[in-house]
């Protein structure tokens, strides 16, 4: 049985408040870069980082949440969406739509064909490449996460940034 929420003291909202209004961007901006720019997806994972928030303030514990805190929390709930998709992916293989050609022809900045190729990969390369490049994990972290040994991750790498390269030049026409 849970126990039922606390109601926050004004202070406590007021103090929310604040959090929120100036983290919502950093927390937003940080999933959205990791989740191959799926807007969609970094909106749900934001509010389940700000969901966690609240309850660490209904909890007492206010004063554990910072900055570091929120981006701990939506890398977690990233690694675990991947998980779940990876899951899924292995039972039945995703069916991804082709882009049309029209979409390619328009002019794309280099972080949306970054984002683009990125999408393309499978669950498991987007989520090994993004912790090896954007989170600056070592190999050991990100096997651990990903549930397989080194050698393995090592080879999921590898191949990844191959297949992202393959992927980016097809969207350039280099």
């Amino acid at each position: 049985m849970s126990t039922p929420a606390k109601r926050l003291t004004d202070h406590e909202i007021a103090s929310f408040e604040t959090l929120y209004s100036s983290e919502l961007p950093v927390v937003f901006g940080f999933l959205r870069i990791r989740a191959a720019g799926d807007v969609a997806l970094a909106e749900d994972l934001t509010a389940l980082v700000f969901l966690s928030a609240v309850e660490q303030f209904q909890a007492g514990r206010g004063d554990v949440v910072t900055r570091n805190w929120l981006l701990t929390v939506a890398k977690r709930r990233l690694i675990d969406h991947w998980r779940r998709l990876e899951v899924a992916e292995r039972k039945a293989p995703l069916l991804r739509p082709t882009t049309p050609a029209e979409d390619l022809s328009l002019s794309l900045s280099e972080r949306e064909l970054v984002e683009r190729a990125l999408a393309a990969l499978t669950i498991t390369d987007q989520a090994a490449l993004t912790m090896s490049h954007l989170d600056g994990m070592s190999v050991p972290e990100i096997a651990e996460v990903l549930g397989r040994g080194k050698r393995a991750t090592e080879s999921t790498l590898r191949r990844a940034r191959e297949r992202f390269r393959v992927e980016y030049r097809r969207l350039t026409g280099d």
